[in-house]
């Protein structure tokens, strides 16, 4: 026979249980919290074990969901590559579009079919060619040097035919604090990570809505510490980054590497003042860099949602804009 404490531990676990599925089913049914829906997550950054670098690239399933508060509180899907906008045609007749850049291009606050890239897919397959498939690769905070390190990861599994480099006034500010720019890989780049307590917050985490929900409400915000460069040309939305000739020299050096690496199949599109746009159209011009600019749509706060980021009008320019660059 069950003791007393046996059957008292019994039925708190049999409470505990009962009340957390149907916390679960509150998170997960009513609110439509999404689990965490990582794949597999590998090692693309140099010293990504360093305090306030990128971690892995955690490879989203397809049709994974996320969520975003910026704007109210909203929840999407990835597409068909666990990546953001809408789902890219995989075949022998397309030719792929990567799109690099930071928070701006990644849209996380705006629907997959109203992001930028997802506009310019939609220019490119009514006006020129349905063979053309953009491949959204932007991620918050994201400098040219990491979304490099992405391109490398994902051209492995789909090799891109043009890439394109959007920047605005927090590329710049970001490049500032960047620790590297040589556009070396780790040696254990594209290695599988191996992080046992990582690994098991993924497992649950992408099991459970509350649960995700719980690492979410606990995790501390990304600030980079001892960031005095920044401070020295820190923006914020409608008002334009003062000129910096150390961030210049910086951001020139990134485009001349790229464009050195894919020649004329890269592109830059700059979304900064155009007091920065005009030096670097005519630094581009003299190496041969394919350059586009648009310098009103980062200042004017039509294109905004409270937060910081393109609203759907900006994103709709934004696409318009990559479409018009691409297509000169």
């Amino acid at each position: 026979m069950l003791t007393s404490k046996l059957k008292i531990a019994l039925l708190y676990i049999i409470i505990t249980a009962i009340s957390f599925v149907c916390v679960e089913f509150l998170v997960r049914v009513v609110t439509h919290f999404p689990t965490l829906g990582f794949g597999k997550s590998y090692h693309i950054y140099p010293n990504d074990k360093t305090p306030n670098a990128p971690l892995y690239e955690n490879e989203f399933l397809p049709h994974a969901s996320y969520y975003s508060l910026e704007g109210g509180y909203h929840v999407y899907r990835k597409n068909n590559l666990g990546l953001q906008g809408t789902d890219v045609v995989i075949n022998d007749n397309s030719k792929y579009i990567y799109v690099m850049g930071n928070s701006y291009v990644e849209a996380r606050a705006t629907a997959p079919k109203e992001m930028s890239t997802s506009v310019f897919q939609e220019l490119l397959s009514k006006h020129i060619s349905k063979d053309f498939q953009v491949i959204n690769i932007g991620l918050g905070g994201q400098i040219p040097f990491e979304g490099w390190c992405r391109l490398i990861h994902w051209s492995k599994k789909i090799k891109p035919d043009y890439v394109i480099l959007i920047i605005n006034d927090g590329t710049v500010t970001n490049m500032l604090n960047a620790k590297s720019e040589s556009y070396v890989l780790p040696d254990n780049f594209d290695q599988e990570t191996h992080d046992w307590k990582f690994d098991i917050v993924k497992l649950i985490c992408n099991k459970s809505s509350l649960v995700n929900l719980v690492r979410v409400s606990f995790r501390k915000p990304g600030i980079v510490k001892g960031s005095t460069k920044a401070e020295k040309i820190y923006y914020r939305p409608y008002s334009s980054l003062e000129f910096n000739q150390e961030a210049y020299l910086i951001l020139l050096s990134n485009l001349h590497e790229m464009h050195r690496q894919y020649g004329d199949r890269f592109l830059c599109l700059s979304i900064m003042s155009d007091k920065w746009n005009k030096i670097i159209d005519v630094d581009c011009r003299k190496a041969g860099i394919n350059f586009g600019y648009d310098g009103s749509i980062s200042y004017d706060g039509r294109y905004f949602i409270t937060g910081g980021h393109f609203n759907t009008l900006g994103n709709q320019v934004l696409g318009l804009d990559l479409f018009k660059t691409f297509k000169q």
